[in-house]
């Protein structure tokens, strides 16, 4: 008989939730550090917005002119990086047979 019989394979049983994971500490750090950067964005963000705004009520047209630039350029790259992320989930078959240094190429 060649049948394995090993009593860890198959469903979990009641006794195995008892087992927690063993928390990785340099996950909580990126997790943190992610967290810290968010913020830090969400409150540049509201002070670029508030300073245009500002300047746009005291006739400052350039401000205005230099936002919807910017938040065009971020567009622009965001469009870009889709498709070179799209391009790099489909290259085998958009590039069926050729080795990933091809991409770099």
């Amino acid at each position: 008989m060649t049948s394995v019989s090993n009593s860890k394979v198959g469903p979990a049983k009641a006794t195995d939730a008892a087992v927690l994971p063993a928390v990785d500490e340099g996950s909580v750090l990126r997790k943190l550090f992610g967290v810290v950067l968010f913020v830090g964005w969400i409150v540049v963000t509201f002070i670029w917005l508030a300073s245009t705004a500002y300047l746009a009520m005291h006739g400052r047209v350039t401000a205005v002119i230099t936002a919807v630039s910017a938040v065009a350029l971020l567009f622009l790259l965001g469009a870009m990086e889709g498709l070179e992320v799209s391009v790099i989930d489909r290259w085998q078959q958009v590039f069926p047979g050729r080795p990933p240094s091809y991409l770099a190429d």
